[in-house]
């Protein structure tokens, strides 16, 4: 494992892998370019070409291209060490691919998926056939979808016939077992399987890494008997989870970082239109409701979600699910209305320029929620207008950014003549806002939660800058116990040791080989940061001993501050207790504190 991970990191280079998800830019020695993990204004998302790792210095994720993988595709270190092993070249062994997995259950779901991605290359060559595929095509023809299109999302056919694919898959070797737990095929009345798709346009459903885990088959008219419906879906499988797949996002997810925002349709030709008329950040949810899951993941790619839905009393209701869910969840919820009786397809089918610019102007939810209802109130129904706030209050409390409640808190008390004081006190009092408060515990548990302290910092820059400066001979002065976590203390050890026994000359790759690998992580972390600082502030070698005989001085004397606070508390507690003894021991401990500053 550790030698294929090994040559993987020797073929690729980070930059263009980062560069596949994220526009980067040169800055000095590194890239830069807006997080892929939040919405920020200025780059903080730097990518070293040097140390092959990436750090968000506005947040705290940081990492190498395994760790940048698993965090963009959502997937653990198994599957990215697959994703990084096909786009290497390299070969992984069975047992390496498996891990994680139980034997032969591994290999079994590995079975599985190949399964799909076969019956979806047989869909596609029986659409190609010039017989069996000829009332398919003409189909799509008339629906307006184009060839690039069919191609692009891997459309195919399934022919009207109980065993074509299932006999198909049988000759390359796929069992019985495989079939139906792949969802392809069924088991009949008297033994053996048959197909579980038949007369249907067949459209994959993929994961983000674009492996085929289902299907969604629409019947072609002249095979509708109206004993099925007009779009069924592949069942649950061990490979597909409804509730977390969003059929489009493995094509749709570069065009949704790089709008930042993702427009959620209804069906999947909805999805196939908006991206064949330059919409391409469009996914849709397979046969449910968009669901927590569904949320988490949009998010990973962008922070606003825009809800195409019809402009009804039923489109409404999804649409108020859906948003409320999102905005629960710290997402920023639009809305695109679609005119009743249409869908996106329509749209598109009839003129793609309108599609354009409907989604070019979408609305703030709130805003049109807020507006819907309070344009039914009377202005002079005072019953009415209670109605109409614990309605949209239903809403607003569930937002987190204070400033976009507040917002709407005065959006909603402009327009019903209401004061800003009754509106918060509505939502104070609202039952869920009381169950969503977080407990005593929580509270604590956020609050332990570690944190970059300025001392903390400053033993960081200390550790870096003085690889860019070894002649800086005032860090000798520091003792180890001033880096106050363990991993640093380590660090700053190796370095003194290293410095020690070599004129006090020390580079990155001198103190590399002489680390653990936690200790290694955070080196890689602390001699990029101190560089990208060198580097924003121009520092020439000169300043850089300066800032370095600074940042230990200061270091010093916030240790030595800390050390006086903690010795005066002892001293107050020792004078309490009549503890004279200990009075005088603490005394001559600040004596000798105040001597040596």
């Amino acid at each position: 494992m550790k030698d294929s991970v090994q040559e993987i990191k020797s073929r690729l280079d980070i930059v263009e892998v980062v560069g596949e998800y994220v526009n980067l830019t040169p800055a000095g020695s590194n890239y830069k370019a807006l997080s892929p993990f939040r919405s920020e204004r200025t780059p903080s998302f730097m990518v070293s070409s040097e140390l092959q790792i990436f750090k968000d210095f506005g947040g705290d994720k940081a990492g190498d291209i395994f760790t940048f993988i698993m965090e963009m595709e959502g997937v653990d270190f198994r599957e990215a060490l697959k994703i990084l092993a096909d786009r290497a070249g390299v070969e992984l062994s069975d047992a390496q691919y498996s891990k994680g997995s139980k034997g032969a259950s591994g290999d079994h779901k590995k079975r599985v998926m190949e399964c799909l991605s076969a019956s979806s290359r047989f869909y596609q060559a029986i659409l190609e056939h010039p017989e069996h595929g000829k009332p398919a095509r003409e189909y799509l023809e008339s629906r307006g979808i184009h060839q690039e299109m069919i191609k692009s999302f891997g459309i195919g056919f399934a022919p009207q016939h109980f065993t074509a694919l299932t006999k198909g898959l049988a000759k390359r070797s796929f069992t019985e077992q495989e079939m139906q737990d792949s969802g392809m095929g069924l088991p009949g009345k008297r033994g053996g399987v048959y197909d579980r798709f038949r007369g249907r346009i067949m459209i994959p459903i993929k994961d983000t890494l674009g492996r085929v885990i289902a299907f969604t088959g629409r019947i072609l008219p002249e095979y509708d008997d109206k004993k099925m419906g007009k779009y069924i879906n592949s069942p649950q499988t061990m490979v597909f989870d409804k509730s977390s797949v969003l059929f489009g996002l493995d094509i749709a997810k570069l065009s949704v970082k790089q709008a930042e925002r993702v427009i959620v349709v209804e069906g999947q030709m909805d999805v196939i239109m908006s991206h064949q008329a330059g919409v391409t950040e469009t996914v849709a949810v397979s046969g449910t409701a968009l669901t927590d899951k569904h949320v988490k993941t949009l998010m990973r790619y962008a922070k606003t979600i825009c809800l195409a839905f019809d402009n009804d009393e039923a489109g409404l209701n999804a649409c108020k699910r859906s948003a409320r869910l999102i905005l629960s969840m710290g997402g920023v919820v639009k809305v695109i209305p679609i005119q009743s009786g249409k869908d996106t397809a329509d749209m598109v089918r009839e003129d793609p320029q309108d599609w354009v610019d409907l989604v070019s102007r979408p609305i703030e939810f709130l805003e049109f929620y807020v507006q819907s209802v309070v344009a039914k109130v009377d202005p002079e129904d005072v019953v009415g207008k209670q109605a109409a706030i614990k309605e949209s209050v239903e809403f607003i409390q569930d937002i987190q950014d204070p400033i976009q409640k507040s917002h709407y808190v005065r959006k909603l008390s402009s327009l019903l003549g209401i004061s800003e004081q009754g509106i918060y006190d509505t939502i104070k009092s609202s039952p869920n806002e009381r169950s969503q408060r977080p407990s005593r515990s929580a509270r604590l548990t956020r609050a332990r939660a570690p944190r970059m302290t300025p001392s903390i910092k400053l033993q960081r820059m200390v550790l870096g800058y003085v690889l860019f400066n070894p002649e800086n001979r005032d860090i000798l002065g520091l003792e180890e116990y001033i880096f106050t976590q363990t991993v640093l203390r380590s660090i700053f050890t190796k370095i003194i040791e290293y410095l020690s026994g070599h004129d006090f000359h020390a580079t990155y790759t001198d103190i590399r080989p002489l680390l653990t690998e936690e200790e290694l992580r955070a080196f890689e972390e602390i001699y990029f940061e101190a560089e990208q600082s060198i580097q924003d502030n121009s520092l020439d070698k000169a300043a850089i001993s300066q800032a370095l005989s600074e940042a230990i001085a200061l270091l010093k004397s916030t240790f030595r501050r800390q050390v006086r606070k903690t010795l005066r508390r002892k001293l107050a507690e020792a004078r309490t207790a009549g503890n004279h003894d200990q009075v005088q021991e603490i005394l001559q401990k600040i004596q000798q504190l105040t001597h040596d500053n």
